[in-house]
C-alpha cells in the first residue's frame, strides 16, 4: 500500500515536472514568436515605406523629366514661331536645337538691323552663310563711303560739295556700320581744314570790301586835290616861261594847308607828276629851273615882290617842306 502511494507521488511529481517544463517552453517559444514577428512586422513596414519613398522619388523625378521636356518643347516652339520639334527627340535633343534657333535668330536680327530687310532672302541659309551675308552688305554699305571720304584729296574752297556728299553718305550708316568707316578722321579734318579756309577767306573779303570802299573814297578826295593843286599851279607857273605877278589865291593855300599829311604828300606828287616841263624862279628874275615839289614852287620870302607877302603862303612853304615819298590806291603813305 505505501509503495502504490509512493509510486503515485513520484509519477504525479514527475508529470507535474514535465507539465511545468512543458508550459516554460511555450511561453519562451510565445515570447520570442512574438518578438520574431514584431521584427518582422517592422521589417517589412520599413521595406513597404522605403519602397513608398522611392516609388515617390521615381514619380517626382518622372514629372520633373516631364516637365522639363514640356518647357523644352514650349521654347522651341517660341522660337520657332508655334512649330513642334521633331517627334523623338530627348529633353536635351530639344533644348540643343533651341540654342542653335537662338544663335541664329540673332545672326538674323543683326541681319535685319544691317541689310534693313524684316528677312532674309533664302531661309535655308547655314547661320555661317548668313554671317557671310551680313559681311557682305556691311561692305556694300561701308566700302562707298570710305570712297567718297578719300576722293576729298587735298582741301580746298572748291571741296565743300565733296566733303558734303561724304559727310551725308556717313551720316545715314547705322552705329555699327560708322565704326567700320576706318577713315572717318580723313572726313573730319578735312571739315575743319575747310571751315579754316572759308574763314580766312571770309576775313579775306571782308578786308577786300573795306579796301575796296576806302579806294573809292580816295578816288573821290583825288579829284578834289587834283582841281585843288591845278589851281595852286596855276599861279606858280606860266607854260614854261617865267612867272607872271599873280596874286596867290589865299582860299587855294588856306585849302592846301588843312590837307591831311597822306593828302598832301599826294597833292605834292602830282603836283611833281603834273609839272612837266614847267619851270619856276624860287626868287623874282632868277634863274629859272623845273620844280616838283609845291614847297619848292613857293618863295622863301626873302624878298620883296609880291610872293612874299603872303603869310598863308609861307605857311604852306613850310608845311610842305618836309613832305616826300608818295601814297598808294587807297590813301595810305608807302
Amino acid at each position: 500500500m505505501k509503495n502504490k502511494t509512493l509510486i503515485g507521488i513520484v509519477v504525479a511529481a514527475v508529470a507535474a515536472y514535465f507539465l511545468f517544463f512543458r508550459k516554460k517552453k511555450e511561453e519562451t517559444i510565445t515570447e520570442k514568436t512574438q518578438e520574431q514577428i514584431i521584427k518582422e512586422a517592422q521589417a517589412n513596414t520599413n521595406v513597404k515605406y522605403a519602397q513608398s519613398i522611392n516609388e515617390n522619388v521615381e514619380v517626382v523625378e518622372v514629372d520633373k523629366e516631364t516637365e522639363d521636356y514640356n518647357n523644352a518643347i514650349n521654347e522651341y516652339k517660341r522660337l520657332s514661331n508655334g512649330y513642334a520639334p521633331p517627334k523623338g527627340l530627348t529633353t536635351k535633343q530639344i533644348l540643343a536645337l533651341c540654342e542653335d534657333m537662338k544663335a541664329k535668330n540673332d545672326v538674323l536680327a543683326e541681319y535685319v538691323k544691317v541689310a534693313g530687310q524684316d528677312d532674309i532672302q533664302d531661309e535655308e541659309m547655314t547661320l555661317e552663310q548668313i554671317q557671310n551675308e551680313i559681311e557682305r552688305v556691311r561692305n556694300e554699305r561701308v566700302n562707298p563711303v570710305i570712297t567718297l571720304i578719300n576722293n576729298i584729296g587735298t582741301v580746298t574752297l572748291s571741296s565743300g560739295g565733296a566733303i558734303s556728299a561724304a559727310r551725308k553718305a556717313y551720316d545715314v550708316l547705322s552705329s555699327d556700320l560708322k565704326s567700320r568707316v576706318t577713315n572717318y578722321s580723313v572726313l573730319t579734318t578735312a571739315e575743319n581744314t575747310l571751315k579754316t579756309l572759308q574763314q580766312q577767306k571770309a576775313a579775306a573779303d571782308a578786308v577786300a570790301a573795306q579796301r575796296a570802299q576806302k579806294k573809292a573814297a580816295w578816288d573821290q578826295k583825288k579829284s578834289s586835290i587834283n582841281t585843288l593843286v591845278s589851281a595852286f599851279k596855276n599861279t606858280v607857273q606860266d607854260n614854261g616861261t617865267a612867272l607872271k605877278q599873280k596874286a596867290w589865291d589865299t582860299n587855294t593855300l588856306q585849302a592846301m594847308l588843312n590837307l591831311s599829311k597822306a593828302e598832301k604828300v599826294y597833292a605834292n606828287q602830282y603836283f611833281g607828276n603834273t609839272l612837266g616841263g614847267a619851270t619856276v624862279r624860287q626868287n623874282y628874275g632868277g634863274t629859272k629851273y623845273t620844280a616838283k615839289s609845291i614847297y619848292l614852287a613857293i618863295p622863301d620870302g626873302n624878298t620883296t615882290n609880291w610872293r612874299a607877302g603872303n603869310a598863308t603862303a609861307k605857311q604852306v612853304r613850310s608845311a610842305f617842306q618836309s613832305i616826300s615819298g608818295s601814297v598808294n590806291e587807297y590813301g595810305e603813305i608807302i
